[in-house]
């Protein structure tokens, strides 16, 4: 009778937690971790340990198009498809100005979607394109005039719907380097939609371990943007002493931001350690580590503020300053950029440190994604950007590019040539290229191909491309209209 009163009381008791966890299971997890045992995910809140069927592996999500439910975040095994991980936000996002900063306030509560790779992010600005474009022009525009413009004071929302939401969180680095006694800022040719010069930006996601098991929370990405910003910058960008040339010994030259997180320090050295093989394997290029070679990265302050309001109300907003916050409403997307200023020296060369990981079931295909990289001088960015895009104009179609009416002078552009030379023998059978480097590198050479050659198929800046990204044109609009000259400009050498 005993054990009979025992089970039935634990029954009633296992009965009334699983409905208490069915009803508050998505903000539970929130702030959950992981454990996999025999496929079925273990959620722990705090010190109390509730075992639960909720994900049984990857094969019961369903994708549609690159969109996954919200409870997809826990999955313990990479989805499908899935390149990086980005919240849909539900809530209107609230832009408050005064005379002296301005607050961008996200609100992540009530979100049931996730978008997980650029075909996701293709088939929503599709999607609102072909219901609203137009209008989604118009608001975009008045977004971010309010934004810029330093007269503007009070409040704007940018209103969110079922048929209409943004994309959280993305951003990146805009930096300020002094090369050969000028002021450039590095961009990268992106050569897929929407194409074109843009900054080092890439979104939120989730850290896997090399069995392809989930090793972090996405929440903490979500609610930090100085994380990924962080670490898709210092992924992005590989500084090399002097010039690359195969066969031959040269040095990674560390770019330090301050306060840069210690776990993703080690997060960035593992991502690095993979790069540097890859470039040994396919380049033979043997790139070595020493401490003391670094470069010290200085933060510029921007005037703005973005505010994470958390899914769970058991956790606190968070303020992030020190950020230009630039809203892309043709891609669906909010920017997130800090600044940073640093010096390399006259031999140096920046190359993409961007890997392009590709799934054959469990197994991971590595290839290099060798974006071209240029310099562009930050006096002629000034001239371009400094009062506005209103005079730039947008390509037509879905994911748009933002075409700059002057042409760039040589001058004003300095391109590193080793990824480019690369891409270049692949797409003429010098060299075999590795997965689907020929296909991808035979596109952007049909596209772009006079932007980087001449006639005699020399590399060459007589013609670069006129097109940047949205999001980095606002970026530099926003840049060079609310800082100082002094910021980028060289000072004048005296006597």
């Amino acid at each position: 009778m005993k054990i009979e009163s025992k089970s039935l009381a634990l029954s009633i008791v296992s009965a009334i937690i699983g409905g208490a966890v069915s009803v508050v299971i998505g903000r539970l997890l929130d702030i959950g971790l992981f454990l996999s045992i025999s496929g079925v995910s273990v959620v722990v809140v705090g010190t109390a340990c509730v075992g639960m069927l909720f994900v049984k592996g990857r094969k019961n999500i369903k994708t549609n198009n690159g969109i996954v439910p919200i409870t997809a975040m826990y999955s313990p095994e990479r989805l499908p498809g899935e390149v990086f991980m980005a919240e849909l936000l539900e809530l209107p996002v609230i832009i408050s100005k005064d005379r002296e900063s301005t607050t961008i306030e996200i609100n992540r509560k009530n979100v049931k979607d996730l978008v997980v790779s650029n075909a996701g992010k293709t088939a929503l600005a599709e999607k609102y394109a072909k219901t609203n474009d137009n209008n989604y022009r118009s608001l975009d525009r008045k977004i971010h005039r309010f934004i810029s413009d330093p007269e503007s004071i009070g409040k704007e929302i940018v209103p969110l719907k079922a048929d209409f939401r943004l994309r959280w969180a993305s951003g990146g680095v805009l930096s300020i380097v002094t090369f050969r006694g000028k002021n450039w800022i590095p961009l990268f040719f992106r050569d897929i939609k929407p194409y074109g010069w843009n900054v080092a930006l890439g979104s939120s996601e989730r850290h896997f371990d090399k069995q392809n098991r989930l090793v972090n929370n996405l929440n903490h990405e979500l609610m930090s943007p100085e994380r990924f910003i962080c670490r898709e910058f210092l992924e992005e960008t590989l500084v090399i002493q002097e010039r690359a040339k195969p066969g031959e010994n040269t040095a990674y030259k560390m770019i330090m931001p301050y306060g840069i997180i210690q776990e993703d320090e080690q997060n960035r050295r593992d991502f690095k350690a993979g790069h540097v093989e890859l470039r040994e394997q396919y380049d033979s290029m043997r790139i070595h580590t020493f401490p003391d070679i670094r470069i010290k990265a200085q933060s510029i302050n921007s005037g703005m503020v973005i505010k994470i309001l958390p899914s769970s109300d058991t956790e606190d907003a968070v303020e992030q300053s020190e950020v230009l916050v630039c809203f892309n409403l043709l891609e669906t997307g909010i920017e997130v950029v800090k600044l940073l200023k640093y010096t390399i020296g006259d031999d140096d060369e920046i190359l993409d440190g961007e890997i392009l990981d590709r799934y054959n079931g469990r197994e991971r295909i590595r290839e290099l994604t060798r974006m071209p990289v240029g310099l562009l001088s930050c006096e002629f960015l000034n001239q371009m950007f400094s009062k506005g895009c209103d005079h730039c104009r947008y390509t037509p179609g879905i994911q748009p590019s933002v075409e700059i009416p002057d042409s760039i002078p040589s001058e004003h552009i300095h391109l590193f040539e080793w990824d480019v030379k690369k891409r270049f023998a692949v797409v003429h059978g010098d060299e075999k290229g590795e997965g689907s480097e020929k296909e991808r590198y035979r596109e952007w050479y049909d596209k772009f191909g006079e932007n980087f050659f001449d006639s005699s198929c020399k590399i060459s800046t007589a013609n670069p491309s006129r097109l940047f990204t949205p999001a980095t044109a606002k970026i530099l609009h926003l840049f060079f209209s609310c800082t100082e000259p002094r910021v980028w400009q060289v000072p004048e050498k005296r006597g």
